[in-house]
């Protein structure tokens, strides 16, 4: 889990659990011409998992790690 802040709100951010890159290639032929041209692109795109564009990030990070991660041990004895 990681904080990352660009809003334009003081405060607040984003907090992402998990970010995926996919790598995307993407090949064409031309016979236009009668010649066959191979021209290649590639493109990457990030996406981002967690909770976006939040208010406070920091205090719901502390509260995340208080009361889920850290207190995640705390009950299993209780049935």
């Amino acid at each position: 889990m990681r904080v990352r802040k660009p809003s334009a709100v003081e405060g607040g951010g984003d907090l992402i659990f998990k970010t995926e890159v996919s790598h995307h290639t993407r090949t064409e032929r031309d016979t236009h011409t009668g010649r066959t041209r191979t021209s290649t692109s590639t493109s990457t795109s990030t996406t981002h998992f967690g909770f976006m564009g939040i208010e406070n990030v920091k205090e719901v990070e502390t509260l995340i790690h208080n009361v889920l991660l850290e207190g995640s041990n705390d009950n299993e004895d209780d049935d």
